[in-house]
């Protein structure tokens, strides 16, 4: 069964630049590259964009090619990365796999029948669909699906195999880690905290948010320190991690009472008051609590004011 494909102009132009790229990049095969962690997810127009270009260069290649010759290219991590490059995404981003697979697998689904490819499984829930997608398309292309199924199970082990084999789960001992301020850190902690921020994972995105709000105290002007905080929290509550939110809400309830300590000139803070505070509850504790609030009054005026005790009314010898 023959086929034809129609290319424009610009398509030609864009495949030669292509071709290109991916054997500029193929050619060198040695090297390193420090890959910085990107956080969030691609824009929808982007992703759009992405799965109709994905679906045209897998026809061309199929139709040209065959589908054994796009499936040895997929294999090829520099013919990917260029790929991928190509379609949209940066070249050193970090969710360039899962987000290129998951523009092939939606660009492809009108014509897989027509190409015989199908693209199963994908990121997070779609992950856990693998095995059941695998099935169908066996049943719909009479192709034995135990195998593959079996691989995708092995393959979702890995981690798991790593761990029994001597490595540490990534978040394991990292706690005070991420915790504590970076100057009081020790030289292990520094280590384990750098080899943490590596992944992209929600506690090091918290991490990441947290100590970008160190600045907020660095700030003299109120109109400066409140753009920063509406800045601030307008970026965590974009950020999908619950605990977070939750902060930003509260800082953004109690706005007006932080940027006072600004207007003030730092001159003054709530720490007297919050010393209060808990001296007024450690006097009520140690006392097992009052009957009546003048007994109350009476106490917290001893301990707070530290007023001199009364003489007792008999001596012991």
């Amino acid at each position: 069964m023959s086929h034809t494909v129609f290319l424009s102009r610009e398509y030609c132009t864009f495949s030669a630049a292509f071709a290109g790229y991916a054997r500029g990049i193929m050619m060198r095969r040695t090297g390193t590259a420090n890959l910085p962690l990107h956080a969030g997810r691609v824009p929808a127009w982007l992703s759009t964009r992405m799965a109709v270009l994905g679906r045209v260069i897998a026809q061309a290649v199929v139709h040209h090619y065959g589908r054994h010759e796009f499936l040895q290219r997929l294999a090829d991590p520099f013919w990917f990365q260029s790929f991928g490059a190509v379609m949209g995404m940066d070249w050193h981003s970090s969710g360039i796999t899962t987000s290129v697979i998951g523009a092939l697998k939606r660009g492809l689904a009108p014509i897989e029948k027509e190409l015989g490819i199908y693209v199963c499984g994908g990121r997070g829930a779609h992950s856990r669909r693998t095995p059941a997608e695998l099935t169908a398309v066996g049943e719909h292309t009479g192709l034995d699906a135990t195998p593959l199924i079996r691989t995708s199970r092995l393959v979702a082990k890995i981690d798991s195999a790593l761990v029994q084999d001597g490595y540490e789960p990534i978040l394991k001992k990292t706690r005070w880690c991420v915790l504590k301020r970076k100057a009081n850190l020790t030289s292990l902690q520094r280590f384990r905290l750098r080899d943490l921020l590596r992944y992209n994972l929600k506690t090091v995105r918290a991490y990441l948010l947290k100590e970008d709000f160190q600045q907020f105290w660095e700030y003299h002007s109120p109109t400066w320190a409140a753009k920063f905080l509406d800045d601030w929290c307008q970026q965590v509550m974009r950020s999908r991690i619950e605990p977070m939110k939750k902060v930003a809400k509260t800082l953004l309830g109690h706005r007006e009472l932080i940027l006072n300590y600004f207007r003030a000139k730092k001159q003054f803070s709530s720490g007297v008051i919050e010393g209060l505070n808990n001296k007024a509850k450690l006097t009520m504790r140690k006392a097992y609590g009052f009957r009546t609030f003048p007994v109350i009054e009476l106490a917290l005026y001893h301990a707070l004011g530290k007023l001199p005790e009364p003489d007792v009314a008999h001596r012991f010898y």
